[in-house]
Order: structure tokens, then sequence, then C-alpha cells
């Protein structure tokens, strides 16, 4: 990184102006009696369990998945996000899920 590239990232990081965060939280999966076991919603995106599988909402708004990532085949997993991840967030949390040991 170049100093005046340092100089610029000094320079935004450093304002007296606060931005509001956003807290993201784990969707937890409910109960199917009819399956006997827990469930989580994945609306057609996502075909096979695996334990990768998640789901992020924003914190106090249950009803919208931010962030979803789900297991489609093998070795083959899909992802998908909105408002307030980009993609390279969505990706970063993809990605640091999957290969959790």
């Amino acid at each position: 990184m170049t100093n005046r590239a340092c100089g610029v990232l000094v320079l935004r990081c450093s304002g007296a102006e606060e931005v509001g965060g956003c807290v993201l939280t784990t969707r937890r999966p409910r109960w199917n009696p009819r399956q006997k076991t827990l469930t989580l919603d994945f609306h057609g995106r996502c075909s096979l369990a695996s334990a990768k599988n998640f789901q992020l909402e924003a914190e106090g708004d249950a009803s919208r998945v931010v962030l979803l990532f789900g297991k489609v085949e093998k070795d083959r997993f899909v992802l998908d996000y909105g408002h307030p991840l980009g993609a390279v967030q969505a990706f970063a949390a993809a990605l640091s899920a999957s290969h959790w040991k």
C-alpha cells in the first residue's frame, strides 16, 4: 500500500462522524414435527443438507434473510445476499463459515 493510500485511509477513519453498524445474527432452525428434526427454510435455493448451510438476518427483523448460504450439490454451494451486505462481505462470511474446522 502506498503512503498516499495510507493517508487517505487515515483521513477517512479519523473523522468525527460516527457511522452506525448493523448487527447480523444466525437464523435459528425450527423444529419440524413431521420430519422430527430442526429445519431452516431455504426457499428452494438449497437442495442438500450440510453443516455449512446457514442464514443471516438483521437483528430485530427476523422476517428478512440478509444472507443465505446452502449446498446444492457435491462441492457446489449457492450464496444469496442483500442490503446491507456487499459482495465482498457476503463472500467473506460464506468463506469463513465454510472453512471452519
